[in-house]
């Protein structure tokens, strides 16, 4: 991501036209025993385990930076604004959010950009997940109900289910909660 930045950065000094220009971007890498989970803005992940849906990440709003810092409340804009404040691009270095998990059997993760969850509720997408669908059929299905709920925005939905086979991972190689880094 941070390579990412680079280029978007630079492409916006070089191009008077992509003056400003920045994205989001949410990705997960497993390895090993691990899931690593990062993100900036507000594109989103979550965790279907067990069939409860889990947001992973925490959007780089306005929004969330009043709520933890309320000493900045309406200055940086409308307390009620869903801004980004962090973004690929924006900036010529830009600080990527990392967490890091153990999978468990059969976790489904949803990687999603605000085009879905700004117009399908958490539930919905815990419906959707829960059918027993393939994930290409779950995909598809969560792209429509954005798009049955006005499809104002792009919808981009990618989904990755594990497969762990516990003879070869240790069991004590499972803590019960996210590590931050």
């Amino acid at each position: 991501m941070r390579a990412a930045n680079a280029a978007v950065y630079q492409r916006a000094q070089m191009d008077p036209a992509c003056h400003g220009m920045g994205t989001t971007a949410v990705g997960v890498r497993f390895e090993e025993n691990l899931v690593h989970i990062c993100h900036c803005g507000d594109s989103r992940a979550y965790l279907l385990r067990h069939g409860q849906l889990q947001q992973l990440t925490r959007d780089h709003s306005l929004r969330n930076l009043y709520q933890d810092r309320p000493d900045l409340i309406g200055t940086l804009g409308p307390a009620t604004s869903n801004v980004i404040i962090r973004a690929i691009g924006l900036d010529a270095s830009v600080e990527i959010e990392h967490n890091a998990m153990s999978p468990e059997h059969n976790d489904i993760f949803l990687l999603c950009c605000d085009g879905l969850n700004d117009l399908v509720d958490d539930w919905m997408i815990r419906e959707i997940m829960t059918s027993g669908d393939s994930l290409e059929v779950v995909a598809e299905n969560l792209i429509r109900a954005a798009n049955n709920n006005g499809g104002t925005d792009n919808i981009t939905v990618v989904l990755a289910q594990t497969f762990v086979d516990p003879l070869w991972v240790p069991a004590h190689a499972y803590p019960q909660q996210m590590q931050r880094y």
